[in-house]
């Protein structure tokens, strides 16, 4: 129930992807920015079952293997977030500032 109760949490974040790209880009390329992020995403994230695969191959235990991924892609997230630029309070505008 507690997993559950996690996966729950995870995919209720998906519903504000698409606002928060948009802030990301200009308004002349919005849509299309967005989209690309969004879904270099899942092209990115597609490696993982492989990953996973190499992983099990060298000895690995598939929970560990999916462990360490996991633990690696929710790294990458803080790290890429705190890289971006805050737009708290900022009003979106065509030239993206």
């Amino acid at each position: 129930m507690i997993g559950a109760f996690f996966v729950g949490v995870g995919t209720g974040n998906f519903g504000m992807t698409p606002a928060y790209l948009a802030e990301r880009f200009p308004t002349a390329v919005r849509a299309a920015g967005a989209g690309f992020a969004y879904q270099a995403g899942g092209g990115l994230a597609a490696v993982t079952p492989t990953i996973i695969g190499m992983l099990e191959d060298r000895g690995m235990p598939l929970a560990t293997a999916m462990t360490w991924c996991t633990a690696v892609a929710g790294l990458l997230v803080l790290v890429l977030l705190a890289l971006g630029p805050e737009t708290r309070g900022r009003e979106l505008t065509s030239d993206g500032g």
